[in-house]
């Protein structure tokens, strides 16, 4: 198609056999998905999760002694990660329910989410969340607490399920026109994604 287009460049329609062109090269461009984005994204939540765990609980996760933390990290890739049958549902790794269902749902929603956000397709934003979930319970959590079998698990597939709800939700927000209200409504429905957007002048 480039090469026919280029052929009748030289005639008198060249200016718009150009034109054409980058057209098309301009569509192509918008339709390829984006990964620098949504790594940068994810990477983002995942230093901010760390830093706010400390805060919230600083003894579990203190990571002043490097022994301490060297053997914790060892341990977190030498053996299975927790899962205790016997425990209520969503508690499997002696963490409170909601902080799993509730808490872990939005972290793999926020994976999911970005990167349906920047042309990804379904399975390939699930199996970024699955790959980030994974980064987060053995890069950066392992170095204080076991990895958790249904944080693995669950995160990208709860995550998957709302994150594409909020997808679908989001599409129709950006088809409204633009004031104010619709501007509250992204901020509801994404408001990690929706101060990216407006502090680096991302498009939607």
């Amino acid at each position: 198609m480039a090469a026919v287009i280029l052929f009748y460049s030289s005639g008198t329609d060249g200016d718009e056999a150009r034109a054409t062109l980058a057209e098309n090269k301009k569509l192509e461009v918008e339709s390829t998905p984006d990964w620098l984005i949504p790594s940068a994204h994810c990477a983002g939540v995942l230093v901010l999760q760390r830093i706010g765990l400390s805060i919230i609980w600083p003894e579990s996760f203190d990571v002043t002694e490097p022994q301490k933390a060297w053997d914790n990290f060892k341990t977190s890739w030498s053996t299975y990660p927790q899962f205790d049958a016997k425990r209520n549902a969503f508690e499997w790794d002696y963490n409170p329910w909601y902080q799993n269902a509730v808490g872990h749902t939005l972290m793999g929603s926020e994976f999911y989410l970005r990167h349906r956000q920047t042309l990804h397709d379904p399975y390939v934003s699930m199996a970024m969340a699955l790959a980030w979930t994974g980064v987060w319970e053995y890069v950066i959590e392992a170095w204080s607490v076991q990895p958790s079998a249904i944080d693995l698990i669950w995160t990208p597939i709860g995550g998957a399920l709302l994150g594409e709800a909020r997808y679908v939700v989001y599409t129709e927000i950006v088809k409204m026109k633009d004031t104010a209200g619709r501007h509250v409504l992204l901020y509801l429905i994404d408001p990690l994604g929706q101060f990216e957007r407006d502090v680096f002048g991302l498009e939607y």
